[in-house]
């Protein structure tokens, strides 16, 4: 699988970040997902990806605070909670970039939840750097 090297990317950011997540809609990546299933999809990945550490627990998401946000990762417990109404492969995979260690909306996120996106969601590298310059984050 092509990757995307994180050094080719500018003006990354969470602004930018968030922006390039509303444009793209490819593959699988904004299917909505029953909790069952995003729990099953988010150990699945973390397997794959990151199996010598303990995954993330998915937390049912009844009480949510912030109303424009469609996830979070929160570190210090270490779960993934995605509002009901917008889970999808696409927002669980975000999260969970956030839980391998990318805490930051910067130039390695993007890189590594470009490689999620292709790998779990059928994405093409050329569809999401498009994407990505409609948000205005250059790759060289």
């Amino acid at each position: 699988m092509v990757t995307l090297d994180p050094r080719r990317l500018r003006n990354v950011n969470t602004r930018t970040v968030y922006s390039f997540e509303e444009v793209y809609n490819f593959g699988k990546s904004n299917v909505w997902m029953s909790y069952r299933d995003s729990c099953r999809f988010v150990d699945r990945v973390w397997l794959e990806e990151v199996p010598d550490r303990l995954p993330p627990v998915v937390v049912p998401h009844e009480k949510w605070v912030d109303k424009m946000a469609s996830g979070a990762y929160y570190f210090h417990d270490h779960q993934i909670s995605v509002r009901p109404a917008v889970r999808s492969r696409g927002v669980l995979l975000h999260e969970l970039t956030h839980a391998m260690g990318y805490l930051e909306h910067n130039p390695g996120f993007l890189a590594q939840l470009f490689t999620l996106l292709m790998k779990y969601c059928g994405c093409e590298l050329g569809q999401l750097v498009m994407a990505a310059g409609f948000a205005g984050i250059v790759v060289r």
